[in-house]
Protein backbone atom coordinates (compact mmCIF):
# COMPACT_ATOMS: atom_id res chain seq x y z
CA UNK A 1 0.00 0.00 0.00
CA UNK A 2 1.05 3.36 -0.88
CA UNK A 3 1.86 5.68 2.22
CA UNK A 4 0.16 8.91 3.09
CA UNK A 5 2.62 11.77 2.29
CA UNK A 6 3.83 13.09 5.28
CA UNK A 7 5.10 17.29 5.27
CA UNK A 8 8.36 17.96 6.54
CA UNK A 9 7.28 20.33 9.03
CA UNK A 10 9.01 23.21 7.39
CA UNK A 11 7.52 26.74 7.70
CA UNK A 12 7.50 28.63 4.67
CA UNK A 13 6.30 32.24 4.78
CA UNK A 14 6.32 35.57 3.02
CA UNK A 15 7.51 38.46 3.16
CA UNK A 16 5.81 41.12 5.31
CA UNK A 17 4.60 44.13 2.87
CA UNK A 18 3.09 47.93 4.66
CA UNK A 19 -0.27 48.48 3.48
CA UNK A 20 -1.71 51.70 2.58
CA UNK A 21 -4.05 52.09 5.57
CA UNK A 22 -1.35 51.62 8.23
CA UNK A 23 -2.91 53.03 11.43
CA UNK A 24 -1.05 54.84 13.70
CA UNK A 25 -2.23 52.14 16.47
CA UNK A 26 0.45 49.77 15.12
CA UNK A 27 3.09 52.12 16.02
CA UNK A 28 4.58 52.40 19.41
CA UNK A 29 5.97 55.47 20.20
CA UNK A 30 8.21 56.27 23.35
CA UNK A 31 7.82 59.45 24.67
CA UNK A 32 10.57 60.70 24.46
CA UNK A 33 11.03 60.21 21.17
CA UNK A 34 8.47 63.29 19.97
CA UNK A 35 9.82 65.23 17.49
CA UNK A 36 7.96 68.53 16.43
CA UNK A 37 6.54 68.57 12.81
CA UNK A 38 5.84 71.42 10.67
CA UNK A 39 1.75 70.59 9.64
CA UNK A 40 0.67 70.15 6.14
CA UNK A 41 -0.96 73.16 4.64
CA UNK A 42 -4.44 72.80 3.72
CA UNK A 43 -3.82 72.24 -0.03
CA UNK A 44 -1.52 69.66 0.65
CA UNK A 45 -3.59 67.78 2.84
CA UNK A 46 -6.54 67.94 0.62
CA UNK A 47 -4.32 66.43 -2.30
CA UNK A 48 -3.42 63.52 0.14
CA UNK A 49 -6.31 63.39 2.03
CA UNK A 50 -7.70 60.21 0.27
CA UNK A 51 -4.27 58.42 1.00
CA UNK A 52 -3.89 59.12 4.28
CA UNK A 53 -4.04 57.37 7.75
CA UNK A 54 -5.97 57.92 11.04
CA UNK A 55 -2.61 59.73 12.46
CA UNK A 56 -3.00 62.24 9.81
CA UNK A 57 -0.24 61.71 7.34
CA UNK A 58 0.10 60.32 3.37
CA UNK A 59 -0.51 56.19 3.53
CA UNK A 60 2.87 56.12 1.69
CA UNK A 61 4.90 57.97 4.28
CA UNK A 62 4.27 55.39 6.73
CA UNK A 63 4.43 52.04 3.81
CA UNK A 64 7.78 53.68 3.08
CA UNK A 65 8.78 54.18 6.65
CA UNK A 66 8.26 50.66 7.31
CA UNK A 67 11.79 50.18 5.22
CA UNK A 68 13.64 52.62 7.58
CA UNK A 69 15.64 51.10 9.94
CA UNK A 70 13.58 51.92 12.93
CA UNK A 71 10.67 50.15 11.37
CA UNK A 72 8.22 52.72 13.26
CA UNK A 73 5.90 54.75 10.87
CA UNK A 74 4.63 57.31 12.76
CA UNK A 75 8.14 57.88 14.22
CA UNK A 76 9.28 58.53 11.17
CA UNK A 77 6.40 60.59 9.74
CA UNK A 78 6.88 62.79 12.80
CA UNK A 79 10.58 63.47 12.22
CA UNK A 80 10.02 64.24 8.37
CA UNK A 81 8.50 67.42 6.90
CA UNK A 82 6.62 66.48 3.81
CA UNK A 83 6.00 69.04 1.51
CA UNK A 84 3.35 69.24 -1.44
CA UNK A 85 6.03 68.80 -4.25
CA UNK A 86 7.25 65.76 -2.37
CA UNK A 87 3.64 64.56 -1.85
CA UNK A 88 2.92 64.62 -5.75
CA UNK A 89 5.85 62.82 -6.27
CA UNK A 90 5.73 60.29 -3.82
CA UNK A 91 1.70 59.37 -4.69
CA UNK A 92 2.76 57.51 -8.22
CA UNK A 93 4.63 54.90 -6.03
CA UNK A 94 1.04 54.07 -4.21
CA UNK A 95 -0.09 51.51 -6.31
CA UNK A 96 2.92 49.50 -5.67
CA UNK A 97 1.79 45.72 -5.15
CA UNK A 98 4.47 45.77 -2.47
CA UNK A 99 3.05 48.24 -0.34
CA UNK A 100 -0.32 48.48 -1.29
CA UNK A 101 -3.10 45.88 -0.59
CA UNK A 102 -0.75 43.30 0.37
CA UNK A 103 -1.29 41.35 3.73
CA UNK A 104 0.78 41.69 6.29
CA UNK A 105 0.32 38.29 7.86
CA UNK A 106 2.79 35.48 7.39
CA UNK A 107 1.19 32.58 4.61
CA UNK A 108 0.86 29.16 6.01
CA UNK A 109 2.92 26.85 4.90
CA UNK A 110 2.08 24.13 1.95
CA UNK A 111 -0.01 20.97 2.75
CA UNK A 112 -2.57 18.27 0.85
CA UNK A 113 -6.40 19.39 0.17
CA UNK A 114 -8.63 17.87 2.53
CA UNK A 115 -11.92 17.86 0.72
CA UNK A 116 -13.89 17.00 -2.57
CA UNK A 117 -14.67 20.87 -2.07
CA UNK A 118 -11.46 21.71 -2.29
CA UNK A 119 -10.70 19.60 -5.05
CA UNK A 120 -12.98 21.19 -6.75
CA UNK A 121 -12.25 24.87 -6.10
CA UNK A 122 -8.29 24.10 -6.68
CA UNK A 123 -9.64 23.03 -10.41
CA UNK A 124 -11.88 26.61 -10.31
CA UNK A 125 -8.58 28.04 -9.60
CA UNK A 126 -6.04 26.07 -11.90
CA UNK A 127 -8.41 26.64 -14.89
CA UNK A 128 -8.32 30.60 -14.36
CA UNK A 129 -4.46 30.15 -14.08
CA UNK A 130 -3.83 28.84 -17.49
CA UNK A 131 -6.31 30.72 -19.06
CA UNK A 132 -4.19 32.31 -21.54
CA UNK A 133 -3.08 29.35 -22.75
CA UNK A 134 -4.26 29.63 -26.95
CA UNK A 135 -5.83 28.97 -29.23
CA UNK A 136 -7.86 26.93 -26.43
CA UNK A 137 -7.36 27.07 -22.70
CA UNK A 138 -7.76 23.99 -20.92
CA UNK A 139 -10.77 24.02 -19.37
CA UNK A 140 -11.55 22.74 -15.40
CA UNK A 141 -13.05 19.38 -16.68
CA UNK A 142 -9.21 19.00 -17.94
CA UNK A 143 -7.98 19.35 -14.25
CA UNK A 144 -10.66 17.37 -12.60
CA UNK A 145 -9.43 14.25 -15.17
CA UNK A 146 -6.59 14.22 -15.11
CA UNK A 147 -6.66 14.12 -10.97
CA UNK A 148 -9.73 11.84 -11.33
CA UNK A 149 -8.77 9.37 -13.62
CA UNK A 150 -4.76 9.01 -12.88
CA UNK A 151 -4.44 5.40 -11.39
CA UNK A 152 -0.95 6.50 -9.79
CA UNK A 153 -1.63 9.89 -8.57
CA UNK A 154 -5.71 10.52 -7.57
CA UNK A 155 -4.94 11.09 -3.83
CA UNK A 156 -6.19 14.49 -2.56
CA UNK A 157 -2.98 15.10 -0.15
CA UNK A 158 -0.82 15.10 -3.96
CA UNK A 159 -2.58 18.52 -4.49
CA UNK A 160 -0.15 21.39 -2.46
CA UNK A 161 -1.60 24.27 -1.58
CA UNK A 162 -0.97 27.39 -0.02
CA UNK A 163 -4.24 29.23 0.99
CA UNK A 164 -4.77 32.61 2.48
CA UNK A 165 -6.80 33.55 5.38
CA UNK A 166 -9.78 33.39 4.28
CA UNK A 167 -9.59 29.93 2.68
CA UNK A 168 -8.45 31.44 -1.12
CA UNK A 169 -5.62 29.52 -3.34
CA UNK A 170 -2.38 31.71 -3.25
CA UNK A 171 -0.35 29.05 -4.86
CA UNK A 172 -0.86 25.23 -6.09
CA UNK A 173 1.67 22.37 -7.45
CA UNK A 174 0.40 18.53 -8.17
CA UNK A 175 2.88 16.12 -7.26
CA UNK A 176 2.14 12.98 -10.09
CA UNK A 177 3.54 9.13 -9.93
CA UNK A 178 4.63 7.30 -13.36
CA UNK A 179 6.19 4.22 -13.26
CA UNK A 180 9.72 4.28 -15.96
CA UNK A 181 10.31 2.50 -18.93
CA UNK A 182 13.88 1.83 -17.48
CA UNK A 183 12.79 0.55 -14.20
CA UNK A 184 11.39 2.80 -11.04
CA UNK A 185 9.03 5.47 -10.43
CA UNK A 186 9.51 9.53 -11.21
CA UNK A 187 7.55 11.98 -9.35
CA UNK A 188 6.15 14.58 -11.80
CA UNK A 189 5.76 18.52 -11.05
CA UNK A 190 2.77 19.25 -12.74
CA UNK A 191 0.09 22.68 -12.51
CA UNK A 192 2.81 24.75 -10.76
CA UNK A 193 0.24 28.04 -10.64
CA UNK A 194 0.86 31.42 -8.21
CA UNK A 195 -1.87 33.89 -7.92
CA UNK A 196 -1.58 37.10 -9.65
CA UNK A 197 -1.00 38.84 -6.14
CA UNK A 198 1.52 36.73 -4.93
CA UNK A 199 3.42 36.54 -7.97
CA UNK A 200 7.41 37.52 -7.66
CA UNK A 201 7.66 35.94 -4.41
CA UNK A 202 9.48 33.18 -4.64
CA UNK A 203 6.33 30.69 -4.01
CA UNK A 204 6.47 28.90 -7.28
CA UNK A 205 9.88 27.46 -6.25
CA UNK A 206 8.22 26.92 -2.61
CA UNK A 207 5.56 24.68 -4.28
CA UNK A 208 8.33 22.56 -6.56
CA UNK A 209 10.28 22.14 -3.19
CA UNK A 210 7.11 20.87 -1.12
CA UNK A 211 5.75 18.42 -4.25
CA UNK A 212 9.61 16.85 -3.90
CA UNK A 213 9.41 16.63 -0.18
CA UNK A 214 6.54 15.09 -0.39
CA UNK A 215 7.99 12.72 -3.19
CA UNK A 216 10.53 11.83 -1.37
CA UNK A 217 8.93 10.83 2.00
CA UNK A 218 6.81 8.32 0.28
CA UNK A 219 7.52 4.56 1.15
CA UNK A 220 6.07 2.78 -1.54
CA UNK A 221 6.25 3.15 -4.65
CA UNK A 222 9.57 5.07 -4.20
CA UNK A 223 10.47 7.54 -6.85
CA UNK A 224 13.89 8.39 -7.46
CA UNK A 225 14.29 11.82 -10.08
CA UNK A 226 11.38 14.05 -10.85
CA UNK A 227 10.11 15.56 -14.03
CA UNK A 228 8.38 18.07 -15.65
CA UNK A 229 7.19 20.34 -18.42
CA UNK A 230 7.14 24.04 -18.68
CA UNK A 231 6.86 26.74 -21.52
CA UNK A 232 10.23 27.20 -23.23
CA UNK A 233 10.36 30.87 -21.73
CA UNK A 234 10.77 29.24 -17.95
CA UNK A 235 13.02 26.71 -18.67
CA UNK A 236 15.85 29.20 -17.34
CA UNK A 237 13.10 29.26 -14.25
CA UNK A 238 13.17 25.94 -13.76
CA UNK A 239 16.67 25.48 -13.95
CA UNK A 240 17.89 27.78 -11.02
CA UNK A 241 15.31 24.96 -9.34
CA UNK A 242 17.63 22.31 -10.13
CA UNK A 243 15.77 20.69 -13.18
CA UNK A 244 17.93 20.34 -16.28
CA UNK A 245 16.82 19.45 -20.06
CA UNK A 246 17.31 16.17 -21.59
CA UNK A 247 16.83 15.69 -25.41
CA UNK A 248 14.57 18.17 -27.05
CA UNK A 249 11.59 16.80 -28.57
CA UNK A 250 11.40 17.34 -31.94
CA UNK A 251 8.25 17.64 -34.14
CA UNK A 252 7.64 17.61 -37.62
CA UNK A 253 4.71 19.20 -39.71
CA UNK A 254 4.06 16.65 -42.95
CA UNK A 255 1.65 17.60 -45.65
CA UNK A 256 -0.23 15.08 -47.17
CA UNK A 257 -3.67 14.95 -49.29
CA UNK A 258 -7.15 13.64 -47.74
CA UNK A 259 -10.05 12.93 -49.78
CA UNK A 260 -13.64 12.48 -48.10
CA UNK A 261 -14.08 9.98 -50.76
CA UNK A 262 -11.42 8.01 -48.64
CA UNK A 263 -8.36 8.00 -51.53
CA UNK A 264 -4.96 7.60 -49.73
CA UNK A 265 -2.70 10.37 -49.66
CA UNK A 266 -0.45 10.78 -52.64
CA UNK A 267 2.34 10.47 -50.13
CA UNK A 268 1.65 7.01 -49.82
CA UNK A 269 2.41 3.03 -51.45
CA UNK A 270 -0.79 1.29 -52.96
CA UNK A 271 -3.83 1.91 -53.66
CA UNK A 272 -7.99 1.07 -53.18
CA UNK A 273 -10.73 2.98 -52.07
CA UNK A 274 -12.26 3.56 -48.71
CA UNK A 275 -15.83 2.49 -48.18
CA UNK A 276 -17.37 3.42 -44.84
CA UNK A 277 -14.14 4.04 -43.01
CA UNK A 278 -12.65 1.10 -43.96
CA UNK A 279 -10.20 0.57 -46.57
CA UNK A 280 -8.14 -2.15 -47.57
CA UNK A 281 -4.69 -2.60 -47.95
CA UNK A 282 -2.72 -4.67 -50.36
CA UNK A 283 -1.31 -6.76 -47.45
CA UNK A 284 -4.68 -7.68 -47.00
CA UNK A 285 -4.60 -5.73 -43.48
CA UNK A 286 -8.09 -3.12 -43.22
CA UNK A 287 -7.91 0.63 -41.79
CA UNK A 288 -10.83 0.65 -39.40
CA UNK A 289 -11.80 3.24 -36.59
CA UNK A 290 -11.50 1.90 -32.97
CA UNK A 291 -14.84 3.31 -30.84
CA UNK A 292 -13.51 3.36 -27.16
CA UNK A 293 -17.34 3.60 -26.19
CA UNK A 294 -18.41 0.54 -27.02
CA UNK A 295 -18.88 -2.74 -25.08
CA UNK A 296 -15.82 -4.33 -26.04
CA UNK A 297 -13.46 -1.23 -25.42
CA UNK A 298 -11.29 -2.76 -22.33
CA UNK A 299 -10.86 -5.89 -24.51
CA UNK A 300 -9.96 -2.65 -27.47
CA UNK A 301 -7.22 -1.44 -25.15
CA UNK A 302 -5.64 -4.36 -24.08
CA UNK A 303 -4.66 -4.64 -27.54
CA UNK A 304 -3.78 -1.54 -27.92
CA UNK A 305 -1.23 -1.66 -24.98
CA UNK A 306 0.22 -5.27 -26.45
CA UNK A 307 1.63 -2.98 -28.95
CA UNK A 308 5.06 -1.57 -29.15
CA UNK A 309 5.72 1.77 -29.81
CA UNK A 310 7.72 2.57 -32.52
CA UNK A 311 9.53 5.77 -30.69
CA UNK A 312 11.20 4.69 -27.51
CA UNK A 313 8.63 6.16 -24.57
CA UNK A 314 10.23 7.47 -20.95
CA UNK A 315 6.88 6.02 -19.21
CA UNK A 316 5.85 2.79 -18.83
CA UNK A 317 1.96 2.15 -19.06
CA UNK A 318 0.64 -0.60 -16.88
CA UNK A 319 -2.93 -1.67 -17.74
CA UNK A 320 -4.49 -0.10 -14.65
CA UNK A 321 -2.85 3.27 -16.84
CA UNK A 322 -4.42 2.52 -20.14
CA UNK A 323 -8.14 1.73 -18.70
CA UNK A 324 -8.72 5.04 -16.87
CA UNK A 325 -5.94 7.45 -18.65
CA UNK A 326 -6.04 6.17 -22.35
CA UNK A 327 -9.84 5.87 -22.22
CA UNK A 328 -10.14 9.13 -19.99
CA UNK A 329 -8.12 11.40 -22.37
CA UNK A 330 -9.56 10.22 -25.13
CA UNK A 331 -13.19 10.17 -24.22
CA UNK A 332 -12.55 13.38 -22.16
CA UNK A 333 -11.84 15.08 -25.52
CA UNK A 334 -14.92 13.97 -27.27
CA UNK A 335 -15.06 14.24 -31.04
CA UNK A 336 -11.98 16.22 -30.89
CA UNK A 337 -9.99 12.89 -30.71
CA UNK A 338 -9.78 10.34 -33.33
CA UNK A 339 -8.60 6.69 -33.19
CA UNK A 340 -7.49 4.11 -35.84
CA UNK A 341 -6.17 1.38 -36.24
CA UNK A 342 -5.13 -1.54 -39.03
CA UNK A 343 -6.32 -4.81 -38.22
CA UNK A 344 -4.56 -7.46 -39.82
CA UNK A 345 -6.62 -10.26 -42.21
CA UNK A 346 -7.43 -12.77 -39.06
CA UNK A 347 -8.76 -10.04 -36.77
CA UNK A 348 -5.21 -9.14 -35.19
CA UNK A 349 -4.62 -5.50 -34.12
CA UNK A 350 -1.39 -4.19 -35.76
CA UNK A 351 -1.24 -0.96 -35.49
CA UNK A 352 -3.36 2.03 -34.21
CA UNK A 353 -3.23 6.01 -33.61
CA UNK A 354 -4.83 9.13 -31.70
CA UNK A 355 -4.93 11.99 -33.32
CA UNK A 356 -6.13 15.33 -32.31
CA UNK A 357 -8.02 17.28 -34.50
CA UNK A 358 -7.40 21.11 -34.83
CA UNK A 359 -8.57 23.58 -33.01
CA UNK A 360 -8.24 26.36 -35.60
CA UNK A 361 -8.35 26.01 -39.90
CA UNK A 362 -4.69 26.14 -40.59
CA UNK A 363 -3.41 24.15 -37.68
CA UNK A 364 -2.02 20.65 -37.98
CA UNK A 365 -3.39 17.72 -36.93
CA UNK A 366 -1.46 15.99 -33.99
CA UNK A 367 -0.48 12.65 -33.32
CA UNK A 368 -1.06 11.65 -29.82
CA UNK A 369 -0.28 8.42 -29.49
CA UNK A 370 0.68 5.32 -31.89
CA UNK A 371 1.32 1.89 -31.43
CA UNK A 372 2.65 -0.39 -34.62
CA UNK A 373 3.34 -4.38 -34.99
CA UNK A 374 6.89 -5.47 -34.52
CA UNK A 375 7.87 -5.91 -38.94
CA UNK A 376 5.70 -3.11 -40.28
CA UNK A 377 7.24 0.84 -40.95
CA UNK A 378 5.92 3.07 -38.76
CA UNK A 379 5.35 6.20 -41.01
CA UNK A 380 3.75 4.67 -43.92
CA UNK A 381 1.44 3.10 -41.29
CA UNK A 382 0.78 6.40 -39.51
CA UNK A 383 0.21 8.17 -42.79
CA UNK A 384 -2.15 5.79 -43.84
CA UNK A 385 -4.51 6.21 -40.50
CA UNK A 386 -4.13 9.71 -40.98
CA UNK A 387 -5.51 10.05 -44.33
CA UNK A 388 -8.57 7.58 -43.31
CA UNK A 389 -8.98 9.62 -39.83
CA UNK A 390 -8.87 12.94 -41.62
CA UNK A 391 -11.00 11.59 -44.50
CA UNK A 392 -13.73 10.43 -41.65
CA UNK A 393 -13.85 13.37 -40.03
CA UNK A 394 -14.17 15.60 -43.17
CA UNK A 395 -17.35 13.71 -44.21
CA UNK A 396 -18.85 13.61 -40.94
CA UNK A 397 -18.47 17.07 -40.73
CA UNK A 398 -20.39 17.88 -44.14
CA UNK A 399 -23.00 15.37 -43.40
CA UNK A 400 -23.54 17.99 -39.77
CA UNK A 401 -23.69 20.49 -42.31
CA UNK A 402 -20.56 21.74 -42.37
CA UNK A 403 -19.77 22.26 -39.13
CA UNK A 404 -16.27 21.48 -36.91
CA UNK A 405 -17.28 18.56 -35.25
CA UNK A 406 -19.63 19.44 -32.57
CA UNK A 407 -19.01 18.87 -28.49
CA UNK A 408 -15.59 19.97 -28.03
CA UNK A 409 -14.93 17.22 -25.28
CA UNK A 410 -14.26 19.04 -21.03
CA UNK A 411 -16.32 22.03 -22.71
CA UNK A 412 -13.84 22.87 -24.90
CA UNK A 413 -14.39 24.48 -28.61
CA UNK A 414 -15.02 22.42 -31.21
CA UNK A 415 -12.74 21.49 -33.63
CA UNK A 416 -12.07 23.28 -37.25
CA UNK A 417 -13.75 21.41 -40.01
CA UNK A 418 -11.59 18.82 -40.79
CA UNK A 419 -10.98 18.71 -44.66
CA UNK A 420 -12.69 19.69 -47.68
CA UNK A 421 -13.48 17.31 -51.29
CA UNK A 422 -9.78 17.45 -51.51
CA UNK A 423 -7.41 19.32 -50.18
CA UNK A 424 -3.69 19.47 -48.11
CA UNK A 425 -3.55 18.89 -44.73
CA UNK A 426 -0.80 19.11 -41.81
CA UNK A 427 0.21 16.15 -39.65
CA UNK A 428 2.18 16.89 -36.31
CA UNK A 429 4.27 14.03 -35.62
CA UNK A 430 7.73 13.36 -33.60
CA UNK A 431 10.37 13.70 -36.07
CA UNK A 432 12.39 10.75 -35.26
CA UNK A 433 9.16 9.05 -37.87
CA UNK A 434 11.41 10.78 -40.09
CA UNK A 435 14.56 9.44 -39.42
CA UNK A 436 15.98 5.75 -40.16
CA UNK A 437 14.26 2.78 -40.76
CA UNK A 438 10.71 3.95 -39.77
CA UNK A 439 10.54 6.08 -42.81
CA UNK A 440 10.56 3.39 -44.95
CA UNK A 441 10.63 4.12 -48.87
CA UNK A 442 8.15 6.92 -48.25
CA UNK A 443 9.22 10.46 -49.40
CA UNK A 444 7.31 13.18 -46.99
CA UNK A 445 7.11 16.63 -47.79
CA UNK A 446 8.01 18.53 -44.50
CA UNK A 447 6.59 22.15 -44.26
CA UNK A 448 8.15 22.97 -40.94
CA UNK A 449 10.03 21.57 -37.98
CA UNK A 450 9.54 22.62 -34.11
CA UNK A 451 11.55 21.98 -31.14
CA UNK A 452 10.13 21.21 -27.33
CA UNK A 453 12.89 21.96 -25.13
CA UNK A 454 10.17 21.83 -22.36
CA UNK A 455 10.78 18.27 -20.35
CA UNK A 456 13.25 18.81 -18.00
CA UNK A 457 14.72 15.99 -14.93
CA UNK A 458 16.40 15.91 -11.86
CA UNK A 459 16.78 13.90 -9.47
CA UNK A 460 15.29 14.04 -6.02
CA UNK A 461 17.01 15.10 -3.14
CA UNK A 462 19.53 12.38 -1.77
CA UNK A 463 19.15 10.31 -4.90
CA UNK A 464 21.78 11.88 -6.85
CA UNK A 465 23.71 8.24 -6.84
CA UNK A 466 20.72 6.18 -7.04
CA UNK A 467 21.05 3.06 -9.68
CA UNK A 468 17.66 4.48 -10.91
CA UNK A 469 18.95 7.93 -11.91
CA UNK A 470 22.40 7.46 -12.68
CA UNK A 471 20.73 4.64 -15.60
CA UNK A 472 17.42 7.29 -16.78
CA UNK A 473 20.61 10.11 -16.42
CA UNK A 474 23.07 7.73 -18.79
CA UNK A 475 20.34 7.40 -21.06
CA UNK A 476 17.94 10.06 -21.73
CA UNK A 477 20.36 13.02 -21.12
CA UNK A 478 24.11 12.12 -21.78
CA UNK A 479 23.28 10.19 -24.93
CA UNK A 480 22.55 13.69 -27.28
CA UNK A 481 21.46 11.35 -30.25
CA UNK A 482 19.16 9.14 -28.11
CA UNK A 483 15.64 9.19 -29.33
CA UNK A 484 13.27 8.85 -26.75
CA UNK A 485 9.61 10.63 -26.58
CA UNK A 486 6.89 11.52 -23.81
CA UNK A 487 3.84 10.78 -26.42
CA UNK A 488 1.34 13.70 -26.12
CA UNK A 489 -1.32 11.70 -24.86
CA UNK A 490 0.96 11.42 -21.47
CA UNK A 491 1.32 14.63 -20.69
CA UNK A 492 0.18 15.63 -17.36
Amino acid sequence: MRSRPQHSGTIYTVQEHATALQGSKDASISSNTHAKRKPLSRGAASQCSRFSTPGGYPAVAHALARHNPTNDPLLWARQHTLRLLTLLLLLPFRTTPHIVGMTTASLPPPRGLATEEEVEAWATFVAASFAFKKPVPPSRAHFLRHFQQDPYSHDRAFIRAVLDETGGFVAVARLVLRPLRLGGWGAGVAEVCVAPTYRGRGLAQVMVQDVLAVAASLASPVPRLSFLHCAPFLVSVYTKFGYQVAIPTRWAHVSLVASQHGEPAETLEGGGTMEQGQREQQDGGTVCCLDLTSSDSTALLHEMAALPRPVPDVMRREAAYWLSWIRGEVLGAGRNMEVWGLREADGRLAAYCILRRPQQPDAPWTVMDMGVVDGRKALPVLLQLASAAVAAAGAADAAAGGGGGGGGGDGAAPAAPAVASREEITVRLPAAFLDGKEAGKTNVPVKQEEVDPGWMYRPLPGQEESVEWQAFHAQYVQEGEQQYLIWPIDNF
